[in-house]
């Protein structure tokens, strides 16, 4: 029986590095138009970080930042000829932009904090690099704004400073709902987790922070922010942060 494991846990590992050997060729023919495509478009220099799933697939998934920005990636997907027929840059500096005001925000009020935003809807059409904030939000009235946040847990994470942050970001969006997950991190947690999130492309979940190394145990509370009005009090906050 044991001779019978090992047969098959070598077959499995044999297959396994054909793949990843199979998959270097398949690399340097994907990277290659990217990178020419978006350099062609946009004027500037771009780096493939990584190549996501493409075994029978269609299509080949990269995560692919600017070389002036290198912390905000973003998707870009090539078909089977290398041509990219999908890409959302300019999507995503609209909601870097977000993610900055946010973070600039929460600052502010001396609290540490990294983000990730999602419009709703997923607007990538009526999107330009060179637009301004308020431009993005004019022709495409997004709907709502949708937020993963993570904050360090000190002195300065009170209640008061949330409703305060809430309070001006909703201010700051209008008519643009504002929901958000807040996840609260000892310090060992924020300062392991914050570079991962920073260069997330895609909302992010509690599994997905304990999978980048948080261990220690984490507070969460949802907070949404609709036509402006801040739901939640300071002294309701800080009973859920365990302040009071």
């Amino acid at each position: 029986m044991k001779r019978i494991k090992f047969i098959i846990v070598g077959v499995i590992m044999a297959t396994f590095m054909s793949t990843l050997l199979g998959c270097n060729a398949i690399d340097n023919s994907v990277i290659a138009p990217i990178k020419s495509t978006l350099s062609e478009k946009y004027g500037k220099s771009f780096t493939v970080a990584a190549i996501g799933d493409r075994i029978d697939r269609d299509t080949a998934t990269a995560y692919v930042y600017a070389d002036d920005n290198p912390t905000m990636r973003f998707v870009v997907r090539v078909d089977k000829t290398g041509k990219v027929v999908y890409e959302d840059y300019p999507y995503r500096l609209m909601c870097r932009m977000m993610e900055n005001k946010i973070k600039n925000t929460f600052e502010k009020y001396s609290i540490k904090s990294e983000c990730f935003v999602m419009f709703t809807p997923k607007i990538r059409i009526n999107v330009s690099t060179d637009m301004t904030f308020d431009e993005f939000f004019n022709v495409n009235s997004p709907e709502s704004a949708s937020t993963n946040i993570i904050v360090l847990s000190d002195d300065n994470l009170t209640g008061e400073n949330i409703v305060n942050v809430y309070t001006e970001i909703g201010n700051f969006l209008g008519d643009i709902d504002f929901a958000t997950s807040l996840r609260v991190l000892t310090e060992r947690d924020f300062n392991t987790v914050k570079e991962k999130i920073r260069n997330e492309v895609e909302p992010f979940d509690l599994y997905t922070v304990k999978s980048y190394g948080a261990i220690d145990n984490i507070k969460e509370l949802y907070i949404k922010v609709e036509d402006g009005e801040m739901p939640w009090t300071a002294s309701e906050i800080d009973f859920e942060l365990g302040k009071e």
